[in-house]
């Protein structure tokens, strides 16, 4: 609730009111305008904010790590916070890099496949992945794609380029 109320803060421009929400150990290094610049300058290429989209809390030592997805007009990013147990003020905060638009490669059709977001495993190890099959009955031959590790995710994105998605989709539309 504490984070989603910041960003949404955020998005409204209230950098004032979002300060507030900063512990002070934070404020010290991150004033208002400070915060302004950073939030402005991570959001210049994906445009004004919509909305608040997915919050995902884990636990961190004795804190917490709260990542949560700010939907922008032609992308998102992901904010992500840090927060002790108990205490209402944010110890941590972090802007990702925005995610911008996918623009599909011409050789990929959108109305010849139908892609679902699945969880491979379970628990904490769960991988998160997306099922890609071409439309229409089956069997049909399979690819599978396993992004590596670190920061990458299942689309292996690098700025606007999603390889592993256009690979899937490419696949997909010619009956893999």
């Amino acid at each position: 609730t504490i984070g989603k109320a910041f960003v949404e803060e955020l998005g409204r421009a209230d950098y004032a009111g979002a300060a507030k929400r900063l512990g002070p150990e934070v404020q010290k290094a991150l004033s208002a305008d400070q915060l302004k610049d950073a939030w402005e300058k991570s959001i210049a290429a994906i445009g004004a904010f919509k909305s608040v989209g997915a919050v995902e809390a884990s636990p961190r030592g004795d804190g917490i790590g709260v990542q949560i997805t700010a939907i922008h007009e032609q992308g998102t990013i992901k904010v992500k916070l840090g927060m002790k147990v108990g205490d209402p003020l944010l110890f941590g905060v972090f802007f990702d890099k925005p995610k911008p638009p996918y623009d599909p490669p011409k050789y990929a059709d959108p109305s010849k496949l139908t892609a679902t977001e699945v969880k491979v495993g379970g628990g904490k190890l769960a991988l998160p992945g997306t099922l890609t099959v071409p439309k229409g009955a089956g069997p049909f031959p399979v690819v599978l794609l396993v992004h590596g590790s670190g920061p990458n995710d299942q689309d292996e994105s690098i700025g606007p380029n999603r390889p592993f998605r256009d690979l899937a989709e490419g696949l997909a539309t010619k009956g893999i």
